[in-house]
């Protein structure tokens, strides 16, 4: 082997190298870009859980206030009646 051959072989070996660090670069980015927008999704549909929970919560409570002036009511009729 001469040392031009030799030489030509490690040029090529290095741009095979280089061309697989490039590629496994791009495959752990689009990796990382596609986990980025699955939490970012799933936080998304969290932030509308959670505002979907708020206002069932916030109804529920009205909707005690307005149960327990009822339920006092009939007590005030109770005590009048008997």
């Amino acid at each position: 082997m001469s040392e031009q051959s030799w030489a030509e072989s490690m040029i090529a070996i290095a741009a095979i190298l280089s061309f697989f660090a490039v590629i496994i670069v791009l495959i752990a980015q689009v990796g990382s870009t596609w986990r980025a927008r699955l939490i970012a999704s799933r936080d998304q549909a969290y932030r509308s859980l959670l505002e979907q929970s708020t206002r069932t919560q916030e109804q529920l409570v009205a909707d005690l206030g307005i149960l327990r002036e009822q339920v006092s009511s009939i007590e005030r009729l109770m005590k009048e009646v008997g």
